[in-house]
């Protein structure tokens, strides 16, 4: 997306951020796992070639494919229904 709205002329730059929410994920019963995992961010900055400083990456492709896009869940932390009494 933002590779097109630069190439349409809709935008000279976009900041593109990119969440990653790990601790949602985590059993935090669990001592072997829960203080090695955290949530992190991160973010590039995409603008027209001719704007860009001399030492750059180029877009090549802008093709996305995925094949196992599901097994990224594990059900654990949060997500994980328990049964809890009183």
């Amino acid at each position: 997306m933002a590779f097109n709205a630069l190439r349409s002329g809709a935008s000279r730059a976009i900041l593109v951020v990119n969440t990653e929410i790990t601790s949602s994920h985590l059993a935090w019963m669990d001592r072997d796992c829960h203080f090695i995992f955290g949530d992190v961010c991160t973010a590039i900055l995409v603008e027209r070639l001719d704007l860009a400083p001399r030492r750059r990456f180029e877009i090549l492709g802008t093709r996305l494919q995925t094949t196992f896009s599901n097994a990224i869940r594990n059900n654990a932390g949060f997500m994980l229904a328990r049964a809890e009494g009183p």
